[in-house]
């Protein structure tokens, strides 16, 4: 469903993305990573369903965003929290 307002709502986030993480804006990211997630969702509608919604759903409350990694989907779900629970992996993004 490749529409030109789609892909400008995609391009946006994903600058505001990049921008918040330039910044160390933690809300920022969450918001813009679900912005994302959702732009993409509405150009590629088989890139998610109920069943990986369901999935996230018990953490919705206390993520402040997501989206599902790997290219197409299909992945795992990358949150942003600061809270610490057993079911996630936390990462650490380090620079040389």
């Amino acid at each position: 469903q490749l529409n030109e307002e789609g892909v400008k709502n995609l391009a946006h986030a994903a600058d505001r993305l990049w921008n918040c993480i330039l910044q160390k804006d933690i809300v920022g990211l969450g918001q813009a990573m679900t912005a994302s997630f959702e732009a993409q969702c509405r150009l590629f509608p088989l890139m998610s369903n109920d069943h990986a919604r369901a999935c996230l759903e018990p953490f919705c409350t206390e993520v402040m965003g997501y989206k599902i990694s790997g290219a197409g989907g299909g992945g795992y779900w990358v949150v942003v929290s600061e809270v610490k629970k057993e079911e996630f992996i936390s990462i650490q993004i380090r620079r040389s």
